[in-house]
This record gives C-alpha cells, sequence and structure tokens, in this order.
C-alpha cells in the first residue's frame, strides 16, 4: 500500500466514524482506493447503503457532519446510486447513496446481457470495495453476486469481434497515424475488458492497466510491455505485434471459453483491403 492509499484509507475511516449514526446500514470504499490504485491525484469513492435514501435533510447532517466545502448535490433516485460531491480539507469526495432496491437491482443485472463496463464496475465495487461498517444485508450482497460463464462469454466475444475487425495494416500503410494510434488505444481497452471476463471477474475499468493485468492469471506473456512497446514501434512494425497479440488472445479465449465462436471472426479477412491500380489492356 502507498502512501496517498494509505492516507485517503485513514481519512474514509475518519469520515466513516463520523457517519456511524446517520442511519445507513452499511459503508464501503470503491473507487481506486479499494482497487489498490490510489495515488496523489485520486479521489476517494465513499458508498452509504440505504433502506430508504436520505431526504434532504440528512443529506444537509452528513455535509455538516464532514465540515465539506464546494458541495454539488444530485438529485435523489431511489432506483439508481447517486452521488454528491464535495471537499474535506481540499480533496474530492465523490459521497454515494444507494438504497437497498438499487443495489438489488444492479445484482440482478450481472445474469443478463448486455452488462456495460459501468454496470461491471459498480458490481466490482459492491462485491470488493473496503468495508468501513459493515451490515448483514451487505454480506449477503456480496456472497450472492455472481458472474455466470454464459455472461462472461457473451462480454468476451463481443470485444473479441471489435478487435479482430479492425483494419490497421490500412491505416499504417496510409501513415494515418492519429487513426491507427486509436485504434490501438482502443484494442488494448478492449483486450483489457475481455481479460477480465475471461478470468472470471467484474471489470475494474481499463485505468492503471499495467496493475491490472499484474492481479491477472489468465493473459497473453507480456501483455503490458508489449502495449506500451506498440507506441514505440515503426508503423508496420507496430501493427504486426498488435496483431500478434490479438492472436494471443484468441488462442486464449479458444483454450478457456471454447463456446466462443472464434472461427466465425475469420470472415473479416475478407473484407480488408488491398492496394489496387488499373492494369494496361493488351495492345493499348
Amino acid at each position: 500500500m502507498n502512501s496517498a492509499e494509505q492516507v485517503r484509507l485513514e481519512l474514509s475511516k475518519s469520515l466513516a466514524l463520523k457517519l456511524d449514526d446517520v442511519g445507513a446500514h452499511a459503508i464501503f470504499i470503491g473507487g481506486s482506493v479499494a482497487k489498490g490504485w490510489a495515488d496523489d491525484y485520486s479521489d476517494i469513492e465513499l458508498c452509504l447503503c440505504w433502506e430508504d435514501v436520505p431526504d434532504s435533510d440528512t443529506r444537509s447532517l452528513i455535509i455538516e457532519q464532514l465540515s465539506a466545502t464546494d458541495v454539488h448535490l444530485s438529485s435523489a433516485s431511489t432506483y439508481e446510486p447517486f452521488e454528491d460531491n464535495f471537499l474535506v480539507d481540499g480533496l474530492q469526495i465523490d459521497l454515494w447513496h444507494c438504497s437497498n432496491e438499487a443495489i438489488q437491482r444492479f445484482i440482478s443485472k450481472a445474469s443478463v446481457a448486455p452488462l456495460s463496463i459501468g454496470k461491471q464496475e459498480t458490481l466490482w465495487a459492491i462485491q470488493n470495495g473496503v468495508v468501513l461498517k459493515n451490515s448483514e444485508l451487505l454480506e449477503k450482497w456480496r456472497s450472492t453476486i455472481q458472474f455466470p460463464r454464459s455472461i462472461q462469454a457473451i462480454i468476451v466475444e463481443s470485444h473479441l469481434e471489435v478487435i479482430t475487425s479492425c483494419d490497421l495494416q490500412l491505416h499504417a500503410k496510409r501513415g494515418d497515424v492519429a487513426i491507427l494510434f486509436g485504434l490501438i488505444s482502443g484494442i488494448q481497452k478492449r483486450i483489457v475488458y475481455l481479460l477480465f471476463a475471461l478470468n472470471g471477474s467484474f471489470s475494474m475499468g481499463a485505468k492503471n492497466m499495467a496493475k491490472s493485468l499484474s492481479a491477472l492469471e489468465i493473459k497473453p506473456r507480456d501483455t503490458w510491455k508489449r502495449f506500451q512497446e506498440a507506441y514505440k514501434a515503426h508503423l508496420s512494425s507496430c501493427v504486426e505485434e498488435t496483431e500478434l497479440l490479438i492472436d494471443d488472445v484468441v488462442e486464449l479465449v479458444q483454450e478457456h471459453l471454447p463456446e466462443v465462436r472464434v472461427t466465425e471472426l475469420n470472415r473479416f479477412q475478407a473484407f480488408r483491403r488491398s492496394a489496387w491500380s488499373p492494369t494496361r489492356r493488351a495492345g493499348a
């Protein structure tokens, strides 16, 4: 644990103590602090679980108890988590209010496709966040969250289709570096999202890929190193290495999720463009 993470964890604990009697049955930390990614620029995401969402008086009491400044209050919702933003001692705090109904709805979505990255990150936080105040209901949620293999396969296939459909060679030969590196950046993010699902984990997002990849068991060799080298190589080498990495990802999918229709991805090869120029007719 680095110093930035430690100081944010200690501040979160002190804030939770001040909020012990406001009526939330559980409090936990999400975001970069829970993921072990915190640095000097990180905020704190503090999540409060409620039987019923707090009224304006309770939210005002919370602001007062935390000695918060620069306050921005969101519209309350029973059906979705919502956040209030403010500063405590100059540090950004995102205070999430989650009704039991909203959390239960999120958990029910874990077995329904499509499962967006945002939904996955919320589910990851509920399941893995740092608990500051526990409750039987929170323990129940954390123990019952499932990531069905069928949904894993759907997520893997959706990302795999995108990363295998990009015509990188075309943009390299044209010298379209902005388009090319934009595609490569997108492919790398998709690979990370895919690998989370392939490892049976909800996505933690695309930030701090090096740490994310180090925690994943199933991944291509030297994935992070190969990500970095893609931006340093000559355009043709950059494309070649990226396509080799994609091939390695496809092999891992075939090995660990054979039900994914990898063979159908070859159809994109038929649409690759090649250079064309008119030929002289005989006798012309």
